[in-house]
C-alpha cells in the first residue's frame, strides 16, 4: 500500500507506541535476602518482629522438592509463593504467626535453641500441624509480609526475574 508521507509517519508513530506499550509491562520490584544454605533456609525469618514493606526472603534449593514451612518462632504473619524452575509462581499461601505459642522461658536465638523444645511437645506439634506444604516440587520459595502479593497484584502464573547481585526480584505480571 502506498501511504502518503504524513501517513507513513503517523503509522510508524502508532506502531512505535504499540510496541513500547507491549514492552512496558507493569512490573513490581522486591528487595530480597537470599537463603541458599541449609542453615539459612532452616532459620528463615524466625525471630523477626518486622519485615520492611517491599522486602522478602527467597529460599533457593539445589533441586526441586516438595517444601514444608512452619511458623515456629516467627512473630510476623507471612505470605509464601512457591516458584518453579521456569521462575513461574505456581502456588501462593498466607501463613499466620502464633507468637503466643512460644515459651518465653525458652527463647530461640539460634538454630540449636530449637532443641530446647521437646520433639513431640505441644509447641512443635502445634506448629507442625499449622505448617504450609507445597502441592508440587519447586526449587524456590518466597516469603513476604502477609497480603503483599495481593496488594501488589502478584498472582499464580506471574514470573520472577532475580538479580542476585543486587538482591532484587522483578515480577512480570501475566497478561490477563
Amino acid at each position: 500500500m502506498n501511504w502518503p508521507k504524513i501517513g507513513s509517519h503517523v503509522l510508524s508513530t502508532i506502531l512505535f507506541i504499540l510496541s513500547f506499550s507491549a514492552y512496558a509491562e507493569e512490573k513490581t520490584v522486591l528487595s530480597v535476602e537470599l537463603a541458599t544454605t541449609s542453615a539459612e533456609r532452616e532459620w528463615g525469618l524466625m525471630g523477626r518482629t518486622s519485615l520492611p514493606e517491599n522486602n522478602g526472603m527467597l529460599f533457593i534449593y539445589h533441586q526441586a522438592q516438595k517444601m514444608n514451612f512452619w511458623m515456629f518462632n516467627t512473630f510476623i504473619d507471612l505470605s509464601i509463593a512457591f516458584i518453579d524452575s521456569n521462575n513461574i509462581i505456581c502456588e501462593i499461601y498466607d501463613m499466620k504467626a502464633y507468637p503466643e505459642k512460644m515459651d518465653p522461658n525458652r527463647p530461640v536465638k539460634k538454630l540449636s535453641d530449637i532443641d530446647k523444645y521437646w520433639q513431640w511437645g505441644p509447641e512443635k506439634t502445634f506448629f507442625s500441624e499449622h505448617s504450609t506444604t507445597s502441592k508440587g516440587e519447586y526449587p524456590y520459595a518466597l516469603e513476604v509480609n502477609m497480603g503483599w502479593f495481593t496488594k501488589n497484584h502478584i498472582k499464580v502464573g506471574d514470573k520472577i526475574e532475580l538479580d542476585s547481585k543486587n538482591k532484587l526480584i522483578t515480577f512480570i505480571h501475566q497478561s490477563s
